[in-house]
Parts: structure tokens; sequence; C-alpha cells
């Protein structure tokens, strides 16, 4: 299942990093934190080849997690550089448009966007006709929450909390473009 995944990709990477020890009593107060502690200097620690191991191990693992996300990310902005027309661009992300802000946060979110994908995408984008408040809200989403960085998130986070964390990305991305476009 699901959670059996998780939890085993999370003691890899404990178990990788070597940095804690945790056991399955939960912290008083709290029945989802297992209690965690440093190793001690008597507790025997892995050897450097063990530690590589798990380490290789849970990186493979983390990265067949989130290579389809990056994929779709990168396909959806190459899709749309190349076949986006500027009609469309102006009427829905243009600085005519007073929903254009909300409108590139939101679209920002299934994007995999790193500073240097987003650069060549927006300035395409900026060609064909997207405001300047619009642009800087892609930005801030898709760098913010992209969907690789939501399944990681949610490996961790219940999803009442990635929920919140989403709408607190798209919050800040929406005001972050109000007010670029209001200064430009």
């Amino acid at each position: 299942t699901k959670k059996n995944e998780v939890k085993n990709l999370l003691q890899v990477e404990d178990q990788a990093l070597g940095l804690v020890s945790c056991s399955s009593t939960p912290v008083s107060g709290y029945s989802s934190v297992p209690a965690c502690s440093l190793p001690s200097a008597s507790q025997k620690t892995e050897s450097h080849k063990e530690r590589l191991g798990l380490a290789i191990q849970f990186a493979w693992a983390l990265f067949k997690k989130i290579t389809p996300y990056v994929l779709i990310g990168a396909a959806i902005s190459a899709l749309s550089a190349a076949f986006l027309p500027a009609d469309i661009v102006e009427r829905f992300v243009g600085s005519d448009n007073w929903f254009a802000i909300p409108i590139a946060a939101v679209i920002s979110i299934p994007l995999y966007l790193r500073i240097e994908m987003a650069l060549p995408l927006l300035d395409v984008l900026i060609g064909k006709g997207m405001g300047m408040g619009a642009a800087m809200a892609l930005i801030i989403g898709g760098t913010g929450a992209s969907l690789p960085e939501i399944a990681i998130i949610s490996t961790v986070l219940k999803p009442r909390a990635v929920i919140a964390f989403v709408a607190i990305v798209l919050a800040i991305a929406t005001i972050g473009g109000m007010i670029f476009s209001f200064v430009l």
C-alpha cells in the first residue's frame, strides 16, 4: 500500500542519513509522531559502505517517485510554449484580464517549473501576450508547489496539510503577482 511504501521510503532515508533513530512509541500528546533521538556514542553505526548503499536506495526510490511528475510538467511546459496560440494567452493571462493572476497561479501547479525552465517558458508566454503580474504568479506558484513537490510533501503530511500548503502557495503567488503588476 501507499502508506507502507512511504514508511519504507522514510525509514530508508533516516537510515541513509544515519542521523536519527526512532522508536515506534509516539511522543506524548502526538499520536502520529514517533520518538526520535540522535545516536549515542555506544550505538553501533553502519559502515560507510552500508550507509552509501542505503543512500543509493533512497535516491533511487525518490527518483522513481518524482520522475513521472517531472516528465509531465516538462511536457506541459514544452507543449504550451510550442502550440498555445497567442490569442488564448492574451485572453486568459493577458494584462487586461482581472483574473489573469489567479489563473496563472493555478495553472502553475501542474507545471514542474525550476527557474531554469521557467525563464524560457515565460519569455515565450510574455511574447504571446502574458501580463507581467501573471508571469510573476506563474513563477512563484510553479516553483513553490509543483506536482513533484506535492507528491513528496504528501508522503509526510496529512491531506489537509497538503491542501493548506498548496492554498498558501497559491495565495502568495496571487498576491505577489498583484503587487508586481501594480508596481509595473
